[in-house]
């Protein structure tokens, strides 16, 4: 897969399996996210959403296939896109500050903005100042 391509989609997934041991999660899945347009998954449970957003957002590898965002192939998790996980999703061994500073460390705001963001994400979730 070249690492850079144009294209009019936001997001292309080309020829992606995923295997758990003896289970194929996704077999053969290409499909297109156009720029600019809503695009919903729908399916019922178990059959591979979560693990195909997973794969788009870099949490976890395609066992063969790619994934294009914005005519760059995904490596790993970046700072351009987000997933919201269907269930609580702290850091368990960290701290309330670390947990709330962790989406700005992916987003790359700089070591002297971060309090700033935190105390207005400390407001906005009223958790107050820690």
């Amino acid at each position: 897969m070249s690492n850079q391509t144009t294209s009019v989609n936001a997001v292309e997934v080309r020829n992606v399996y995923k295997n758990y041991n003896e289970v194929e999660a996704l077999q053969d899945l290409s499909l297109d996210f156009p720029k600019g347009e809503l695009t919903s998954l729908l399916g019922p449970s178990g059959c591979g959403k979560t693990t195909l957003l997973k794969i788009i957002a870099g949490l976890i590898p395609a066992t063969s296939g790619g994934v294009i965002i914005n005519g760059k192939t995904v490596t790993g998790p970046g700072p351009d896109r987000a997933f919201v996980f269907q269930d609580f999703a702290l850091l368990p061994w960290e701290t309330v500050i670390r947990n709330v500073s962790f989406g700005l460390e992916l987003r790359g705001v700089a070591k002297s903005e971060k309090g700033s963001h935190r105390r207005k994400i400390y407001c906005r979730c009223r958790i107050g100042w820690i």
